[in-house]
């Protein structure tokens, strides 16, 4: 079992060149092809109210701006992509194929983001995003909960700064949820290569208390060996502290259920999933 395909939406943001880094860690274990896409968006559905209430000579300067700005972004993400993938060693290819080496592609389309990645990430193994925390574009966030609670698709949340190497000691994050189970067998190609992982058991004090027998016995059957470790619940928020549990380990990887309880309500008690996705210190793997 392997990663074969890593899809990487790019926005022309400074944020870019890390997310496509962190793509290419992601891929350089398994050679797998790095699917960069550029998507502009549709001028009819960037329409504001201050476009119906200007005039037409101020309507005509808002829309030329509009081009130079994703002009801009453009010519951004292309100089983005030829950095990092040189920097990587990869081999530019125009369609993804299995090789020796990793490979990657660039392309460009117009339209609502999720709904380019809707069509274009059915059979992604990943799909890679910048940190939520800070960012002004609304599409990328809200493409970002797309993937996770429509589409249903694993995403890869890179750090502000690119690691070296993404799954050589991966943390499963496991509060004995579905969301959790489904992050994990979407995990196995870097739990298998790494062989072992850190079993971050989220619960009310350090005695535990879920049945791991299951987890257990499924990973071994994998060849996984599991390093039990306990993150006790606290005033803290549970994201931070899995986040800190990790990195106290040595983790380069977090696997992690995404909204395993209704996304309303974790975004308004303060939803796990919400303060990891803003403050991932390492690669988080996540699922819904």
């Amino acid at each position: 079992m392997a990663i074969a395909d890593i899809f990487v939406p790019l926005t022309g943001a400074p944020d870019d060149a890390a997310t496509l880094a962190t793509a290419f860690a992601a891929a350089r274990p398994f050679c797998a092809h790095v699917n960069a896409v550029f998507v502009s968006p549709d001028a009819r559905e960037t329409v504001g109210i201050s476009d119906w209430h200007a005039s037409p000579a101020a309507a005509q300067e808002l829309s030329e701006v509009r081009i130079k700005m994703t002009e801009q972004s453009q010519q951004n993400a292309r100089a983005a992509f030829a950095a990092v993938t040189l920097q990587a060693g990869a081999r530019i290819a125009p369609l993804a194929e299995r090789s020796d080496l990793v490979t990657a592609s660039y392309r460009e389309e117009t339209g609502r983001l999720s709904r380019v990645l809707d069509a274009s990430t059915r059979f992604a193994d990943l799909v890679v995003f910048p940190p939520m925390a800070g960012s002004r574009n609304g599409q990328l966030h809200d493409a970002f909960i797309h993937m996770l609670l429509r589409a249903e698709r694993p995403v890869l949340l890179s750090p502000e700064i690119a690691p070296e190497q993404i799954g050589a000691k991966p943390a499963l994050g496991w509060d004995g949820g579905r969301a959790a189970a489904h992050a994990l067998v979407a995990a196995l190609p870097f739990l298998e290569s790494a062989g072992r992982a850190d079993l971050l058991c989220i619960g009310q004090d350090a005695a535990g208390e879920y049945d791991l027998s299951e987890v257990k016995e499924y990973l071994a059957l994998h060849g996984v060996k599991v390093a039990e470790r306990r993150v006790v619940k606290s005033v803290r928020p549970v994201g931070e502290a899995l986040l800190d549990a990790a990195a106290s380990a040595g983790c380069d990887l977090v696997i992690v259920g995404g909204y395993g309880h209704n996304r309303t309500l974790e975004t308004i008690f303060g939803g796990a999933t919400d303060h990891i996705a803003s403050h991932p210190r390492i690669p988080i793997l996540m699922v819904h």
